[in-house]
């Protein structure tokens, strides 16, 4: 399972944000206003955009007649400015002042109730003020820069800065929804806030609500026309669905057969063709068709510990980015986090990897270079495209035959912490020296369904990705898994894979093992090993090779052609692990 890579963007985002590109969406959508306080509001805060306002440190006069206009087209509007998507931030009530609002804001948080939130006058709060908070929250420092955050707020309401700097603190803190409320304060003073709408965006796509995260990067798009990865990478995900609609009347006999005919041996597994070594001794006989899943992986404790910080490590995929740029050593975002083999556990999730590494594997940890892993919670809605593990920073990434990487990790697995979400497939069809594609067809495909304490591994060069359990439709209801890729002697480079430490993190701190902890629960799993009667069991693998268990077709994304592929009903009804078997089955039709 690919990483969501970490977007990297300047940590004082306040300094890059001076020029309007407003005007470019002002005449397009001004007509539709016509009539409505927007267009007031339009008329008004356009020449206000279209100079550099942040200069000099200190807020321009000009902001505070903006601020009372905008608050004119909020309290006649829930969308936010020009747009259809209704605001979360807390609608103001009657005769509630900007100033106030805020206030209650804040007072909703019960983390904020140490703080005097009396009403006062606030000294100015400069630039240099708001640099000063931020720092204290890259140090860790998450209370001081708290106070100080909402200092910049009440002293001046109406500063988009300022409430998108409270939204970044709840980033920070990985608490999505009052993230979202505080950058919506932002865009409703500044509509054409990038940042806030890329930060808002993808909150409401962990959130799982897709429908709002796609129009969102529409809406970011429009300001920055080089915006454009994030919603390329949602569509992305959405074009890989099972649809119900059967191959098998469009002549899929036909050319899966054809294209079998042409399918060479599986090539073993290298970690790099172009520096080829001996096969490494595979320890688990299991795996000898390259895949294979269990069930009762790991302890209930453990994975309880794994339920309970999952989302902590999801969202750090995209908060180390700000809390580390202070420290000298921090050398970009990363995508992953990284456990080297000579290095003892200093969280939960490694203590799940060195036991899938030494029980399932049957390996010992001085055998390997060491594990990449990372969290993933996204909506059961949404898929997951289809693409090969590799070290994403790697020198010679741009090698010529790859066009890409050759580096792979060894194994690649998937770790389900609940019942939710579509199954993980893995076709047999990889990068080598005929293509990145080979065969253009694969022979046969793997589902695995999500079960908690479930764990599917599987050889890291096979293509793979997920599917959702329904099309486009928005759910809270989300997929959580762990994925743990083991690297044979490659360590996957920087600033992508790194070991990070979580100390650092005001989120992540928390999740901290010290060393005795972590022994205690490693020796915990290994004992359910020693015991048989509470191991982990092979999940029984079903073979779909009959065209009656494939009603339903998929080209996963990618495909040239369409493959038959069993409901998803029926794979949520059963929730096994399944050998598909294409050839067979067509010959199964022909018969």
């Amino acid at each position: 399972m690919q990483p969501l890579r970490a977007v990297d963007v300047q940590t004082q985002p306040w300094n890059t944000l001076g020029t309007c590109v407003f005007e470019k969406q002002r005449d397009s959508r001004i007509k539709t206003a016509q009539g409505t306080s927007v267009l007031k509001w339009a008329s008004v805060a356009s020449p206000l955009f279209a100079s550099t306002w942040r200069s000099g440190g200190r807020r321009p006069v000009t902001r505070q007649l903006r601020g009372a206009v905008v608050k004119d087209a909020v309290a006649a509007v829930e969308c936010l400015p020009f747009s259809e998507l209704p605001s979360t931030a807390p609608p103001p009530l009657e005769n509630e002042g900007a100033a106030d609002r805020v206030r209650r804001m804040i007072a909703a948080d019960p983390c904020n109730e140490v703080l005097d939130l009396t009403d006062r006058q606030e000294p100015p709060f400069s630039d240099e003020d708001l640099r000063e908070a931020w720092h204290e929250l890259q140090l860790g420092n998450a209370d001081e820069a708290r106070s100080l955050f909402v200092r910049a707020v009440l002293a001046d309401p109406s500063d988009s800065e300022a409430l998108f700097c409270m939204g970044l603190l709840y980033e920070a803190l990985h608490d999505l929804r009052r993230t979202v409320e505080w950058m919506d304060m932002a865009i409703e003073e500044c509509p054409d806030h990038v940042f806030a709408w890329e930060t808002r965006s993808r909150c409401m796509e962990h959130l799982g609500r897709l429908a709002e995260s796609l129009a969102g990067y529409e809406q970011l798009e429009m300001l920055d026309e080089s915006a454009t990865g994030r919603r390329e990478g949602l569509l992305g995900h959405q074009r890989v669905y099972i649809l119900p609609v059967g191959a098998w009347e469009d002549g899929a006999a036909g050319y899966i057969q054809k294209a079998a005919k042409k399918i060479p041996p599986r090539p073993q597994w290298q970690e790099n063709f172009m520096f080829a070594e001996p096969q490494p001794d595979l320890r688990q006989p299991a795996l000898e068709s390259g895949i294979m899943a269990w069930d009762n992986v790991l302890s209930k404790d453990l994975l309880q510990r794994l339920q309970d910080c999952v989302e902590d490590h999801f969202q750090f995929i995209f908060t180390n980015r700000w809390v580390y740029e202070a420290d000298d050593a921090f050398e970009g975002a990363a995508s992953t986090m990284w456990l080297p083999s000579s290095e003892d556990a200093r969280s939960v999730p490694e203590v799940a990897a060195l036991t899938i590494l030494r029980h399932i594997l049957n390996q010992d940890p001085a055998e390997i270079a060491g594990v990449e892993y990372w969290a993933r919670v996204r909506s059961v809605n949404l898929g997951a495209g289809f693409h090969y593990d590799e070290a994403v920073d790697a020198d010679d990434a741009n090698s010529e035959w790859v066009h890409g990487n050759p580096w792979r990790p060894q194994w690649s697995s998937v770790f389900y912490l609940t019942d939710e979400g579509g199954p993980t497939v893995v076709l047999d069809q990889l990068h080598d020296h005929h293509g990145r594609l080979a065969p253009t067809l694969p022979r046969k495909g793997y589902l695995c369904m999500p079960r908690a304490n479930r764990l599917v591994l599987f050889r890291a060069d096979l293509h793979h990705g997920s599917l959702p359990v329904d099309i486009w439709l928005d759910s809270e209801q989300t997929r959580r898994v762990f994925v743990f890729n083991f690297w044979h002697r490659h360590v996957p480079e920087p600033p992508h894979c790194q070991r990070l430490n979580l100390q650092q993190h005001p989120a992540m701190r928390r999740h901290v093992l010290t060393s005795d902890e972590a022994a205690a629960l490693q020796a915990v799993e290994s004992s359910r090993f020693e015991d048989d009667r509470d191991g982990p069991s092979p999940v029984r693998q079903k073979v779909l090779s009959r065209p009656e268990d494939l009603p339903h077709s998929s080209d996963f994304g990618y495909l040239p052609r369409p493959l038959p592929m069993p409901t998803m009903a029926a794979l949520k009804e059963e929730r096994l692990f399944y050998e598909v078997d294409w050839p067979a089955a067509a010959q199964a039709g022909r018969e």
